[in-house]
């Protein structure tokens, strides 16, 4: 590939040069920068393209580009200029100009990509060229038939072009086709006959004349079958790009809205993760900055944990979508009374109803059936479902919930006095990122995400879920139905025993066990050293895996209560490296505690040697839950 480069800035011809050699390895570069270096190389003509900037010392690149159009028409042009405008852009267009280019930092990349797709272009109009020019000859080449026709239809001279076409012997055979030729207007298009059930078409022209009182019938005929089936082509090849480029439009119309959803939700997700934080630091400066007496002080714990809590919540929505996206999210299934669950969820959103006033009904059916399933992610679903229908109801308004099983279906019920959804947003209901009001002046908070993992969840729980409204301010009712399971009860039994035998009755104390905490972060180490110590166990800190494993051997710990993301070496590494231990320490229980959250990091703990997988930020009873857990489990007699 040769390339004449046209550019007088010898930074710019670097940049140039760089970005082509990346692309093409073997480019040969021909830079010009004086008037004199160009006349030289558009005498030589030794290149296959050409690149110019607008702004040159000795002239401008509009008649750089006509002055190379006008020598080597097919030779392809690219402008790529820091100062050239619309008007330019357009002008050179016209002179025939093959790309044009903007020069700025993230410009230089395309360049390649232009220079390609010129060369292709190029290459392509000598291929259809070529293709022209021989059609062309194989047209001039063509037999064209002649023949002598009398007013009775009888053949009186013919080619044998003409015989070829109609398909004849010879003149003396009679057929229908000699009716097709005289009749109708003396220059037409027809179909001839039909060979192997493809029509031959022909273009006539005739002349008539009178020879001693008789009709003669003189004429050529031209087989135009070829240009009948490329028309035909072309016609269906324009039907087909024109319902490309309605389908392209369709979808870019759809990539844009996609667009815009994706960055309205990341203005939604930092303002949803601001408004919680600032909460938090302006309550955690007023503790620092000034004494305050006992209410205010509880006021200001609440507040901080409601919206830790709020922005906890956020944060998980967020994985989960994720999780879904990817389809990673995995589900713990077993039988299941779905009954308590929606009892649990009432009795929590009870106060918050009280609050707005809402008078909150339900209706349990006396037989309801068992739901394979998960039952977090199930009260997930409940829990959302039923927060919704609280959140976006008016003061003094009405929640009715209903739980009942429909033949094979258990079916679960919302529905509330609310602000109704507008017919237009009620197809986009269960689509994450969206939100029926996503202005600034929204009156209430969230991602948009809770109904989109709502429908996720029920479906992969084999069921489904619908909502209906009749407009704004006309309320709304969401519905779930979910596959009942039917197992004999034994079984069901079983499940149970198995689900009691892992419940660790409420911790006191944690006294006599001596617990190694390992986090590069101070003020993770010392919160959880603090919630520990309060259990009245005995805790060891440090920051880093080597003075870990260093303590390890020295103190010889009950648990190890391990990070896994920390500088230098990871979490991992650290517990492989006590499992390869030759003592009795490579059997120290470990928890991996961290802010990794995904499956895929849980399976990877476990893997590397983690008897349990904790997710920041942790509750101090599951925390201490779990150590309590692990400490009973080690201390069971193996079989």
């Amino acid at each position: 590939m040769r390339i004449l480069l046209i550019d007088d800035n010898y930074d710019d011809r670097l940049l140039i040069a760089h970005a082509l050699e990346q692309e093409f390895p073997e480019v040969q570069l021909q830079e010009v920068f004086r008037a004199q270096d160009l006349k030289e190389a558009l005498l030589l003509r030794q290149f296959d393209l050409a690149i110019t900037d607008y702004e040159l010392r000795w002239t401008d690149g509009l008649t750089v580009v006509q002055t190379i159009k006008n020598l080597y028409p097919d030779c392809p042009v690219i402008m790529f200029t820091a100062s050239g405008t619309q008007e330019i852009a357009v002008e050179a267009m016209k002179l025939g100009l093959d790309d044009y280019i903007l020069k700025s930092p993230h410009h230089y990349v395309r360049l390649p990509a232009a220079v390609r797709l010129a060369l292709e272009k190029v290459e392509t109009q000598r291929k259809v060229a070529g293709l022209e020019s021989r059609l062309q000859t194989l047209l001039d080449n063509l037999n064209v038939g002649i023949y002598r026709l009398s007013e009775d239809k009888v053949l009186l001279e013919a080619n044998k072009a003409f015989l070829r076409l109609a398909g004849l012997s010879d003149i003396t055979q009679s057929s229908e086709i000699l009716n097709k030729l005289y009749e109708g207007t003396r220059d037409r298009e027809i179909i001839l006959r039909y060979e192997n059930d493809t029509p031959i078409w022909v273009r006539l022209s005739q002349t008539i004349t009178t020879k001693e009182g008789t009709i003669i019938i003189d004429g050529l005929i031209e087989d135009i079958s070829l240009s009948k089936q490329r028309e035909a082509e072309r016609s269906k090849t324009m039907a087909e790009l024109a319902a490309a480029k309605e389908e392209l439009k369709r979808q870019n119309e759809e990539a844009c809205e996609a667009n815009r959803i994706k960055d309205q939700f990341i203005a939604i997700v930092s303002h949803e993760l601001r408004t919680p934080l600032t909460a938090i630091l302006g309550w955690a400066k007023i503790l620092r900055s000034r004494k305050v007496n006992e209410t205010k002080l509880a006021q200001a714990l609440e507040t901080i944990e409601r919206n830790a809590n709020l922005q906890n919540t956020l944060i998980e929505d967020i994985l989960d979508i994720s999780r879904i996206i990817q389809n990673r999210l995995r589900l713990h299934k077993q039988p299941i009374n779905i009954v308590p669950i929606v009892q649990s969820v009432l009795l929590d959103v009870k106060l918050q109803a009280q609050a707005k006033s809402i008078t909150l009904e339900s209706k349990i059916g006396a037989e309801v059936g068992t739901i394979m399933g998960d039952a977090a992610r199930l009260q997930q679903v409940i829990s959302n479902l039923v927060n919704n229908a609280i959140k976006y109801t008016p003061q003094g308004g009405w929640v009715f919930v209903e739980l009942e099983q429909i033949n094979s279906s258990i079916q679960f019920t919302v529905k509330d006095t609310g602000i109704g959804i507008g017919t237009d947003f009620l197809p986009h209901v269960f689509e994450p990122f969206r939100q029926a009001d996503n202005t600034k002046e929204r009156t209430h908070n969230g991602l948009g995400l809770g109904l989109a993992i709502v429908r996720n969840l029920v479906e992969i729980h084999d069921g489904a879920v619908s909502v209906k409204s009749d407009g704004i301010g006309k309320g709304a009712t969401f519905i779930v139905e979910l596959p009942v399971y039917s197992i004999p009860s034994q079984e069901i039994n079983i499940s149970l025993k198995n689900s009691q035998q892992d419940e660790v009755e409420e911790v006191t104390s944690l006294s006599g066990i001596h617990i190694l905490i390992v986090d590069d972060d101070k003020d993770t180490r010392e919160l959880l050293a603090e919630i520990i110590e309060g259990y009245e166990a005995k805790v060891t800190t440090t920051a880093s895996a080597s003075e870990a494993l260093s303590i390890v051997s020295q103190i010889q710990p009950d648990i190890l209560l391990s990070d896994i993301a920390m500088p230098q070496e990871d979490g991992y590494s650290l517990i492989r490296k006590i499992r390869s231990q030759p003592t009795h320490i490579q059997c120290i229980p470990a928890i991996a505690l961290t802010a990794f959250a995904r499956d895929e990091d849980k399976r990877q703990a476990l893997e590397a040697g983690f008897q349990q997988y904790l997710v920041k930020p942790i509750k101090p009873r599951e925390l201490v839950t779990a150590i309590c857990r692990l400490s009973i489990a080690q201390r069971k007699p193996t079989s």
